[in-house]
């Protein structure tokens, strides 16, 4: 018995050696993206959000007696809304299955942005060596903004892009949207 106790410890020894990071990933029109859990100040249900009647996918709703604004996502790193945030949010669902999200953001500078989605996020522990480069010219002229210079690539899944809380707020990604 020693010796099998042995290896699974040398195993499991080597496993914990390896870098990880922990990120919370969701799905946005069939592809999956994820921000690093540092970034994150909290995830809330949808609360109602108002003040976007043109749907610019710029928006506030109230977050512990303040002010938030809210970015629609879809709009920063597609271009185009999939759905209406506002519409959406202010639908009373008592479905589970049908539950939307506000992920917090906090930004370099401390601001707070509510980022909305529509399926459950999800924790996960992924090892540094997953980290794959993008190319450099989808980066450029690919079809998803705002993303960071690095995805996500495990065995037998869809690949994961990671979102650069920062680019989502640059002004030319607002202006370019409106």
């Amino acid at each position: 018995m020693p010796i099998f106790s042995s290896l699974r410890y040398r195993n499991t020894a080597q496993a914990s050696l390896e870098a990880s990071e922990q990120l919370i990933t969701f799905c946005l029109q069939s592809e999956w993206f994820a921000l690093p859990i540092n970034t994150i100040e909290k995830v809330i249900i949808l609360p109602s959000i108002h003040g976007d009647p043109n749907n610019t996918g710029i928006s506030i709703t109230n977050y512990e007696g303040r002010e938030l604004l809210v970015l629609d996502v879809s709009l920063r790193l597609f271009g185009k809304s999939t759905t209406s945030v506002r519409q959406e949010s202010n639908l009373k669902t008592h479905s589970f299955k049908n539950q939307r999200y506000l992920i917090i953001v906090k930004t370099k500078t401390e601001e707070l942005v509510g980022i909305p989605i529509n399926s459950s996020p999800v924790i996960r522990r992924v090892p540094k060596s997953a980290f794959i480069p993008l190319p450099d010219i989808y980066l450029k002229q690919g079809n998803i903004q705002c993303l960071s210079s690095t995805m996500l690539q495990l065995a037998d899944e869809a690949p994961i892009f990671i979102i650069e809380a920062e680019q989502l707020l640059r002004p030319e990604a607002i202006l370019a949207q409106t």
